[in-house]
């Protein structure tokens, strides 16, 4: 396993090489679900919740145990009285002997309600681990989307904060060539540095969250991204929305569920719960065990030197519990407790996940009229700009005018490429939430990028 890791890590850093070439989602994806610590922390616990129904079946089965012992040096003093002519007197002996033995009892559970409730819920968290492992994979998955979409947004803002930035930098020099000429003034040309410092404070903090989107895709494939540009961007051309089926929301909450993970895994949860009020119910009732056992010793007692025993038994052992001080009642009434908790834990659990579905689902369907709408904004407002320089070059307007046409087209553009990445996020979280997101859809993603 670690073989294959190494020479995915070493492809990897290969690919990286050529600087002109894109890693794309799917690449990110295999590299991800191999090198993911926290995913990889989840493959284990898996396999650690497999053997839950293992061990809660062994007390439903025969157990054996054999015991020998061997003693080849025993010393004894041995102190009596006894009657002589002269009066009664102490005699004493001393023995050196060998002694060994052997026992073996084989017990088989007849009647054990809490061992059975105990396997119950042994199966019940085998089932568990399986919804926690599947969980986490989801979870895996949403955090590369985001991840990958937090740093092509990045880079998407950094091209667009370098592209003002030239802008202005422009304007400055035509602003301090016109004020040489006695044309300009210095009130435009403070306004226009104010604007580039401010793009350039804008600058740091943007490349900030580059280098942080950066680092956390790194940690995720366990290899270092020396570029972020070896990320594919948003693609220019046509944004087109993936069709949502079904086209109701009552359909997707209906499938959530039955479907998520966690609302699965909270059930699970809530029937462990169940099964521990069982398995102190069990307090309460008799247990009843088929055993059968056999000895055989040779000096193993103080009382018994130098003879030899066998012995043989079948039969039943009955245990019924009297009284114990109130532990036992005290745990119903905690467990009982616990198992309600967990069933408004689980309410709660339903309750977030139907309520960011429907804030998803909403993003979703609006989608199409916002992205419009900013589409013709960046439209009106590069007219705007365009018509503002041409008043400002006819005397009719000033730089300061420009420049808010200028800034207000960045915005415009900032919000188109903002609306974009929410869509494709909603687009992420509307499928994990009904487990329907598989590698397919992330190749539909990942064809909004090139």
């Amino acid at each position: 396993m670690m073989q294959i890791k190494k020479l995915s890590t070493i492809l990897f850093i290969w690919m990286l090489s050529f600087h002109a070439l894109a890693i794309n989602l799917s690449d990110l994806y295999f590299l991800a679900v191999k090198n993911d610590p926290t995913f990889n922390a989840a493959i284990k616990e898996q396999v650690a919740g497999k053997e839950y129904e293992n061990i809660g079946l062994s007390q439903l089965l025969p157990s054996v145990h054999v015991n020998y012992q061997n003693n080849p040096r025993n010393w004894q003093r041995k102190v009596y009285p006894i009657n002589t002519n002269q009066g009664e007197m102490e005699r004493t002996e001393y023995q050196n002997y060998q002694s060994h033995s052997i026992s073996a009892i084989i017990s088989q559970p007849l009647f054990d309600y809490t061992a059975f409730s105990d396997y119950k819920s042994s199966v019940i968290k085998t089932l568990l681990s399986d919804s926690r492992y599947q969980v986490k994979f989801s979870e895996l998955v949403i955090r590369l989307v985001d991840n990958y979409i937090e740093l092509a947004y990045a880079q998407d803002k950094l091209l667009l904060n370098l592209s003002q930035q030239e802008i202005y930098k422009k304007q400055l020099t035509s602003s301090q060539r016109l004020f040489e000429l006695g044309e300009g003034t210095k009130t435009d040309i403070s306004e226009i540095q104010t604007r580039l410092y401010l793009t350039q404070s804008q600058y740091t903090d943007i490349q900030l969250e580059l280098d942080n989107a950066k680092n956390k895709l790194s940690s995720m494939i366990g290899t270092p991204l020396p570029y972020a540009e070896h990320i594919a961007k948003l693609s220019s051309n046509r944004f087109i929305l993936q069709p949502i089926t079904p086209n109701n929301y009552e359909s997707w909450e209906n499938e959530v569920m039955q479907s998520n993970l966690n609302i699965q895994t909270a059930r699970y949860e809530m029937a462990i719960a169940k099964q521990e009020v069982e398995k102190n119910r069990g307090e309460f009732f008799p247990t009843v065990q088929l055993y059968a056992s056999y000895s055989n010793s040779d000096s193993d007692s103080n009382n018994t030197v130098n003879q030899k025993y066998q012995s043989a038994n079948v039969g039943f052992y009955v245990s019924l519990p009297l009284f114990n001080g109130g532990k036992t009642t005290a745990s119903m009434r905690q467990s009982t407790a616990l198992y309600q908790m967990s069933a408004f834990e689980r309410d709660s659990i339903i309750q977030q996940i139907t309520q960011e579905l429907r804030h998803q689902y909403q993003i979703c369907t609006t989608s199409n009229i916002k992205l419009n709408a900013y589409e013709q904004s960046v439209s009106s407002a590069k007219l705007q700009l365009d018509a503002t320089q041409k008043s400002y070059i006819g005397g009719q307007r000033t730089m300061v005018d420009v420049l808010n046409a200028e800034e207000l087209l960045y915005r415009a553009q900032q919000d188109l490429i903002k609306a974009k990445y929410d869509y494709i996020q909603a687009w992420t979280l509307l499928h994990q939430y009904t487990n329907t997101l598989d590698i397919e859809k992330i190749k539909l993603i990942e064809g909004y990028f090139q």
